[in-house]
């Protein structure tokens, strides 16, 4: 590191690793699922305006398009919630943690291989972006986990002392404990 550029906290030194879809097979992983509603109303949003558009054609062929459109919008977002939420948890180990990209595929990352983390947001909801050169694209880590405080438990217990997400951990279990003792965030 030069002696001109900035330290970032959330950043630490590249190591070289294999890219693995699969966690070790031996390594136990504890499962942190999304919350349900926030990925069904965004769903439910999205198909609203998608059948819209889609059904406005047919408006002239029938009077019954707003019950058409709620209806599949109801039940497609549902099942796409549930799709979602059963099918895309977050898992992480003493070594490590398993989680998908962007585009939906699994990758496995070891604690030390986390070498920078971004914050980002799809729309309405919140993500992390976990990079490490040992993987193509970058783990996208929801913020709206079930049990987030499990979550970020098992990152200050597992996850080196200095790692970009145990850092950035402290700083948020720092800012809710601000919250909840009623002090006013001093920047």
């Amino acid at each position: 590191m030069s002696s001109n550029s900035e330290h970032n906290p959330y950043e630490v030194p590249r190591r070289q690793q294999v890219v693995r879809h699969r966690p070790p097979p031996d390594e136990p992983l504890t499962r942190f699922r999304v919350r349900f509603l926030p990925v069904w109303l965004l769903l439910f949003v999205a198909a609203v305006v998608g059948s819209s558009g889609t059904f406005g054609l047919l408006y002239t062929f029938s009077g019954r398009i707003p019950q058409i459109i709620l209806g599949t919008s109801i039940v497609g977002s549902f099942l796409g919630a549930v799709v979602v939420f059963d099918l895309y948890p977050v898992r992480a180990g003493r070594s490590g943690l398993h989680g998908y990209d962007f585009w939906g595929v699994f990758y496995y990352v070891e604690w030390t291989g986390i070498h920078r983390v971004s914050e980002t947001r799809l729309l309405t909801l919140n993500y992390l972006k976990l990079h490490s050169d040992a993987l193509p694209r970058p783990i996208w880590l929801p913020l709206y986990l079930k049990d987030s405080a499990g979550f970020w438990r098992l990152v200050d217990e597992h996850a080196p002392v200095g790692s970009p997400l145990r850092v950035l951990a402290g700083d948020l279990a720092k800012e809710d404990a601000g919250e909840s003792s009623g002090k006013e965030d001093p920047r």
